[in-house]
Parts: structure tokens; sequence; C-alpha cells
């Protein structure tokens, strides 16, 4: 390697921050090789840096969408951050039921759903406020940049801790049906 050649690390920011817009600090390099060691060894690279550069040549496609998904942290929980979801149901329900009562039409978008319990905690706010969106058309539109969060989201199939976390017993109880550890 040349001296003025990238470090895998720095190859690692910057494409994160160039396919995602998340900018990785440049203090978390053993976050990101405890995160990457395990792909690496799993694609067959003699380390991360080796699989770091290889996002830059040919196997890109091969590499590209295991390292960012590697480097998401996709933190959530029903419910996170409860006086958002309070001002939401308080405040910007009212107001979104008055300005689309001539269209009955709503879409949301939940951006960096990560495993979708914020998008879960919307539809259940909705449902349990039926009465005053009996007619309407509602759409919780969830996207994130780590396809195996998106899966999980897809399934709707989390596990106690998930589910204990944020969730009150009632909606817990209304919302999901338990299936072995699930």
């Amino acid at each position: 390697m040349r001296d003025n050649a990238p470090t895998w690390f720095e190859v690692l920011r910057r494409e994160v921050k160039r396919s995602t817009g998340v900018v990785i600090e440049a203090d978390r390099a053993a976050f990101a090789a405890s995160r990457l060691a395990p792909i690496a060894r799993d694609l067959g690279f003699p380390d991360i840096a080796h699989l770091c550069l290889a996002m830059m040549g040919p196997q890109r496609s091969r590499i590209h969408s295991k390292v960012i998904d590697a480097m998401m942290i996709n933190e959530t929980s029903f419910y996170r951050d409860k006086l958002p979801f309070e001002e939401f149901r308080g405040a910007i329900m009212p107001q979104l039921l008055n300005a689309r009562s001539a269209t009955r039409s709503l879409r949301i978008w939940s951006a960096a759903c990560a495993t979708g319990q914020e998008a879960y905690s919307l539809a259940m706010m909705f449902d349990e406020e039926a009465r005053l969106f009996a007619g309407w058309r509602i759409e919780i539109i969830a996207t994130d940049v780590s396809q195996s969060a998106i899966e999980t989201a897809r399934a709707g199939i989390y596990n106690q801790f998930q589910v204990q976390r944020g969730l009150p017993v009632s909606q817990l109880l209304r919302y999901f049906t338990r299936a072995n550890d699930t």
C-alpha cells in the first residue's frame, strides 16, 4: 500500500457516508472493527482492511450491503422517546384530522425505522384512535438502509425483551400473539 493510500477505516467512513449519510466518528475504529471482523471472516477476507478496500473494487456488489448493514446501529423500541409520541397524539393527530379531512388520506414516513418498532407504535396509536379516523386511508411507510432491519420490521416478530421496552402491557396483550420465545 502507498503511504498516501486511505486506510481501511477511511475507506469505510467515506463509503458509509456516501451510501447512507451516516458519519462514523474518527474515534470509532474499534467499534467498526468489531462489527466487520465476522463479515471479513465469513466472506473469506484475511482481515477487515482487505474487506474495506474490496469495497472500492470489483467485489463491491458482493460485500457492500453486508458492510453497510453491519455499521448501522438499528437502535429502536416501541414508543421510543415518549415525548414525541405524546406530542403526535395530543397535537399533531388533531391537526392532521383537520388538515386532511377533505381527502381522508394520510401517509406517514418512518425514516430510519430500524426494526420497525416506531412504525408499529404509530400503527397502534392510529388503531386506538380508530373512531376518529373511520373511513380514512392511512399508510405508514417504513424505510431503513439496513436490509436485515427491514426484514425484521416486515416480519413483525420480536423477542420478549424487545416488546417489554416501552410497550404497555395492555398493548402487548392487544396487538401481539406469543409464539415460543417471540
